[in-house]
């Protein structure tokens, strides 16, 4: 089976907001890089990231995407594909729906009421 590299697409939207989405299988070999596009973003930025795309995702990621809800950055939301691939069993299993606001679509995390949006 085919799968994409493993990279990371960020975008900025209106209102001081940046989507992040993983493409392919991330693991402690892709960590630093989302790491540091976190780390690169403005603390007042609200983030989306959206794993839509993202095709595998270890312990390594879920903690770094975990740890991006700051006190400083009380403003993340996910994105997960509608059907029961690897990445949203994982997530599902440490219960990271109660921890995150999770949303369908980027679009509808742009516009739902906990991403700030008018």
């Amino acid at each position: 089976m085919w799968r994409e590299k493993p990279s990371i697409d960020v975008r900025a939207e209106p209102g001081d907001v940046v989507v992040l989405s993983l493409i392919g299988d991330h693991d402690l070999a892709t960590r630093p890089s989302l790491v540091a596009e976190l780390a690169a973003l403005a603390p007042e930025a609200a983030v989306v990231i959206d794993l839509t795309r993202c095709t595998f995702v270890d312990s390594t990621v879920i903690g770094a995407i975990l740890n991006t809800r700051q006190p400083e950055r009380p403003r993340v939301s996910l994105v997960l594909p509608p059907d029961t691939s690897y990445v949203v069993r994982a997530l599902s299993v440490l219960g990271v729906r109660d921890l995150l606001p999770v949303h369908p679509t980027v679009e509808a995390a742009l516009e739902a009421p906990e991403r700030g949006f008018p």
